[in-house]
């Protein structure tokens, strides 16, 4: 709970914004039932930050980091999930979204926006398409 707390009185300094996927991330490993809805709100207000000063430098790492530390503490702001929707599909549309070999990244924000209940339908299709290529027929059922 110390380091929970000592959360609290920390200032974030302009050079540190950038580290603070990472904080979200790792703070849910030091989550209790005692922490839990302490942790969430730190994990929101770290990430509300990060949100103002970078959005527009979001990437799919970032967002696929961020998306798995809220789903692990369980925070769900609608607010943030849209903003990153809104960011990935404009990134998609402009062609900068996706690198070689990023698979993974997109695996875990699939896996992390769906933990939280966010149903973005068009950034849903637009990571599927990136891991089964265009030419795929949606049939709403899953073959076993």
């Amino acid at each position: 709970m110390q380091i929970v707390s000592a959360l609290d009185d920390v200032q974030i300094k302009a050079e540190t914004v950038p580290d603070i996927p990472a904080l979200v991330f790792m703070l849910p490993s030091f989550m209790t039932q005692e922490t839990e809805p302490h942790i969430a709100a730190v994990v929101e207000q770290l990430s509300s930050t990060y949100f103002v000063v970078m959005r527009d430098r979001l990437d799919l790492l970032t967002c696929s980091t961020m998306a798995l530390g809220w789903s692990m503490c369980g925070m769900h702001n609608p607010d943030l999930l849209d903003q990153m929707s809104d960011v990935i599909i404009k990134k998609d549309k402009d062609g900068v979204l996706f690198e070689a070999g990023d698979e993974s990244e997109v695996v875990n924000l699939l896996s992390g926006m769906s933990n939280l209940g966010h149903r973005n339908e068009e950034v849903y299709e637009i990571l599927y398409k990136h891991l089964v290529g265009t030419n795929f027929t949606k049939t709403g059922v899953i073959d076993g």
